[in-house]
């Protein structure tokens, strides 16, 4: 059965590249994880994703299959006529935008507009290390990260956690004088420019009052669970660890949506999705993860094109 009339919405997207940057990642960086130069700049270039990819995107650009007339053909029709392209092959009728990454280097969600529908994904940490950089005292703190999303900002469908990246999903219960000691912590104590938030305490603590609006305004909040970047602990981005949140009722309004499929936690995350009715599985990814497993590499991303 054709399903290509259907049109799609991604619900996990990022701002497509500035085209100024494009430059600074090697092609090869589309196919991998890794950071490693010999796995960018050699073994994902071996693999069976990349050389597929290439006559896919060739004959989709029109032009030769090889890695040199693409990257030729993407600079000659440029970044608008490029994204148009790909957005009607792949039917993309919305978008949902994590727009916390790469903030710099990214176009505007609203340039996004002039091809599809967008709307914002609203990532937690970005935000705490935005109010951290600007505020000294933690109840002023407290106050305005919960002012900027209760209510959710106009644009804002869900909400969106890095934990697993940073220190991890095993999210506790966190006393308010823990957190308040762990924020005047990373203030006094981090010259990181800009500042990274990587605090499990108060990680935890934000979370939680994350967690608490999104049950009141019964919106979702993505959660990164599973395979990543080389910097994410795998061990720690078992979604199994969020299942005494799943069992708290304050939460249960709150809508959780693992990632990724979780891979390669594929049963743990379908067995939460099956006991929990708040509990949503992000399951296009397992066919991306499965991929991945026999090429050893990541499926290219539209910047790719």
């Amino acid at each position: 059965m054709d399903l290509w009339h259907i049109p799609a919405i991604d619900q996990h997207a990022h701002n497509l590249l500035k085209p100024e940057v494009f430059d600074r990642y090697p092609y090869g960086a589309a196919f991998t994880e890794g950071y490693d130069a010999d796995i960018v700049n050699y073994h994902a270039r071996y693999t069976l994703c990349y050389r597929r990819s290439l006559r896919e995107i060739a004959t989709l650009l029109e032009c030769e299959p090889t890695e040199e007339a693409i990257l030729s053909r993407r600079r000659e029709l440029g970044i608008d006529r490029l994204a148009e392209i790909c957005f009607n092959a792949a039917n993309i009728e919305t978008i949902l935008l994590d727009d916390g990454f790469l903030t710099d280097e990214v176009l505007p969600g609203e340039w996004h507009q002039k091809f599809v529908t967008v709307h914002r994904v609203l990532r937690l940490e970005w935000l705490a290390e935005n109010i951290i950089s600007q505020v000294d005292n933690f109840e002023r703190f407290i106050d305005s990260f919960r002012a900027a999303i209760d209510p959710h900002p106009l644009g804002v469908v869900a909400f969106k956690s890095i934990a697993a990246y940073r220190t991890g999903l095993d999210i506790q219960p966190i006393p308010y004088e823990m957190a308040k000691f762990s924020f005047y912590d990373l203030k006094h104590s981090s010259h990181q420019q800009p500042l990274r938030l990587a605090n499990k305490a108060l990680i935890d603590f934000l979370i939680l009052q994350a967690l608490e609006i999104a049950a009141k305004h019964n919106i979702p909040v993505q959660f990164h669970t599973g395979f990543g970047d080389p910097d994410l602990d795998l061990h720690k981005a078992n979604p199994l660890y969020l299942r005494t949140l799943l069992e708290d009722s304050r939460y249960r309004n709150a809508k959780f949506v693992l990632l990724h499929a979780s891979y390669p936690y594929m049963r743990e995350a379908g067995y939460l999705a099956y006991v929990y009715p708040h509990v949503y599985l992000v399951s296009g990814a397992f066919f991306k993860r499965c991929w991945d497993a026999f090429c050893g590499t990541d499926v290219v991303g539209i910047n790719a094109y």
